[in-house]
This record gives C-alpha cells, structure tokens and sequence, in this order.
C-alpha cells in the first residue's frame, strides 16, 4: 500500500496471440491482442493492435502501429488519510488510444531524414471507493469496506469527496477525486547528413504537446482536438556536429 502494510492482491490469468505476414513484402503488418482477468472479479482487460509497414522502395518506409486498450480493476491505490489512517482503494477504468507514425527515407546513403511521432490518449475514471480494513484477510472482500451512498457524498465544488464513516452527518476525512484525462502528443525529425567518413551534422526538431483535465471521461474528437488546441506546443531545434579527426 504505497508505504503502509503489504495487502494480498488476487491471481491473474494473462493471454496474448498475434499473427504476422510476409516481411518480406513490400506491405506486411503484425496484428496482436491480449486480454487478462484476476481472480474474485478483482480485475479484466484487453488490449489490440496491429502494426503495418510499407516499403515503396528501398529508400522509403513508413509504419502504422495504432493500438486500444481497457481495462479495470477494483482495488486501485488512491490515497492515504494519515490523521485517520485509512489507506483509500477504489475502483478503475481505464482507456488508451495510441498511434505511432514512423517514416525513414535515405535520400542517399549519407544523408537520412527520419521521423517518429505518437498521439497518446488515456482517461481513468474512479468510482466504488473503499477502505482498506484488513489487507490480509482470506476473501478479498474482507480486506477492505466499500463506502455506501450514505458514508460518502462528492463535493462538486472542491472536487473531492467527503466520507462520514459513522452517518453522524458529519465530514470524518476529504480526498480528492482522482478521475483525469491525460493526452500527449510526442515527435521527433532527424535530418543526418554525413559529409565525411565519421563525421556527421545532425538537425532535430522535437515537438511535445500536453493536455490534462480533471475528469474520467473519454471522447476520441474531444480529447484529439483540444490535444492539438487547448495548449500551446513545446518545441526543441538541436544541431549536432561530430567530427573525425584523423590520425597517424
């Protein structure tokens, strides 16, 4: 428990299969999923991908590799209320979306031009609190108390949620809600020019750009266009130069 008493946590069976075509064609791609669930309905996902590679010519590839995944589990780490000392579960659902673009063109064989770029996608919805009451019970129901509607209430305007353990009507501890959408967008363009056995100019230019919001839900043209609106980019230009000395 993240610094406190160690808790059970139920087994899990994990699967995973993909299947592939010719490499050596000038289309191939990879397609692969995977899927897990944990014993006492404690947690399930799934996952699928696929990767698609094209080669045009000797001197010129690009590759796809989008991917979903979904998953959930009912005893995610929230927070610790140290002057309570209640350790605060709950349960999660997540989503992720990702893609990574990859490009390579070796305009000649001393001079390359490469590029990576992935948009990133996740939002992680919280609900079904619980306190953790014996972390090492036998039954994974017994490790913990799920709080009724009546313990706990949400606070719309703090954007936390009070929990009255004993229904006196009043606040035993506050933690704030955990829910949150986090978008990302990462890139980078390489230009390599080696003008001379072992000596190489390079040209970067990498681009990150953030977004986060406070909330659990997932939209894909939502999370895309304010991804790409709400926030200004982060840019780096590099220029590396190597130099061979040569010597007798």
């Amino acid at each position: 428990l993240r610094g406190g008493p160690s808790m059970l946590t139920p087994s899990s069976i994990n699967y995973f299969a993909s299947a592939s075509s010719n490499s050596s064609k000038m289309v191939f791609g990879t397609l692969w999923v995977n899927a897990g669930k944990g014993r006492e309905e404690s947690s399930e996902s799934w996952a699928v991908g696929f990767n698609l590679t094209a080669k045009p010519g000797q001197s010129f590839s690009v590759t796809l590799s989008p991917s979903f995944s979904k998953s959930s589990n009912t005893i995610q780490y929230v927070t610790y209320i140290p002057d309570d000392d209640r350790y605060i579960l709950s349960q999660i659902d997540q989503q992720i979306v990702r893609m990574s673009v990859r490009l390579n063109y070796n305009i000649t064989p001393d001079l390359t031009i490469q590029y990576w770029g992935q948009p990133f996608l996740a939002a992680m919805d919280y609900g079904r609190y619980k306190a953790v009451t014996d972390p090492r019970a036998e039954n994974l129901a017994d490790r913990y108390h799920v709080f009724t509607d009546s313990e706990i209430t949400y606070d719309e305007e703090n954007n936390e949620y009070d929990v009255d353990e004993n229904n006196t009507g009043t606040v035993t501890y506050s933690f704030n809600n955990p829910d949150y959408n986090y978008d990302e967008f990462l890139s980078n363009l390489v230009a390599r020019w080696e003008f001379r056995p072992g000596s190489t100019l390079y040209l970067v230019w990498s681009q990150t750009r953030n977004y986060y919001e406070p909330t659990g839900s997932f939209s894909l043209d939502q999370n895309l266009d304010k991804l790409y609106t709400a926030e200004k980019p982060y840019n780096v230009f590099l220029i590396k130069f190597t130099y061979r000395f040569g010597l007798r």
